[in-house]
């Protein structure tokens, strides 16, 4: 019985020591957080990509809720653009600039995506237009928007795709550097270590 309550014990304490490991700010909480960041790569293809297909679906059987997706979206990016942004501006001031660094694509895939879903909320509002006002735009304007549409979001996920597959030699390098660390003494494993003239 003592050894449940020794493991319940060491359950509960868990989450605050990895808590307190990623804010040591020791070499080897710096590696696992940028080997992390790294494997977030593939967010944006899978926000964008993903959810948007099963979102699309599902949306698609409801009568009227079909152009709700790319707001949903849309939402869904500007939320994660937000939460980055934040985190590389803390990055920054804390001078942990390898994090922000490598924070910084995922960033921009989010900003790239979340205008894009502004544009195609836009492309939706003129098509709704079309149906009411046909004279408002021809046929063939409409259609050429489709098609840029189209086309853009087809690029945008092939190079999200392409970059969650980039990162894997950045995860490589990172984990190599990581193992390296076990040989370096213990007074030297930390980011602030302060510099001697």
């Amino acid at each position: 019985m003592k050894i449940v309550e020794q493991l319940v014990q060491k359950f509960k304490l868990l989450p605050k020591k990895i808590k307190q490991f990623f804010k040591s700010r020791t070499i080897d909480a710096e590696h696992l957080i940028g080997i992390c960041y790294l494997m977030l790569y593939m967010l944006p293809f899978l926000v964008n990509g993903m959810i948007f297909i099963v979102l699309g679906a599902i949306l698609k059987k409801i009568p009227f809720l079909s152009f709700l997706t790319p707001i949903i979206i849309c939402f869904i990016n500007g939320i994660f653009l937000f939460y980055f942004s934040k985190r590389i501006i803390a990055y920054i001031k804390q001078k942990r600039f390898l994090l922000s660094l490598i924070l910084l694509y995922i960033v921009l895939s989010f900003f790239t995506a979340f205008i894009f879903w502004i544009g195609t909320i836009f492309l939706n509002i003129t098509a709704m237009l079309f149906m009411k006002i046909p004279n408002s735009l021809s046929e063939n304007e409409l259609y050429a928007l489709i098609v840029k549409y189209s086309h853009g979001y087809k690029t945008m996920i092939d190079n999200f795709e392409g970059y969650s597959r980039g990162a894997i030699p950045f995860i490589q390098i990172l984990g190599f550097s990581y193992f390296l660390n076990l040989f370096i003494p213990l007074r030297y494993q930390s980011v602030d270590i302060p510099v001697y003239k």
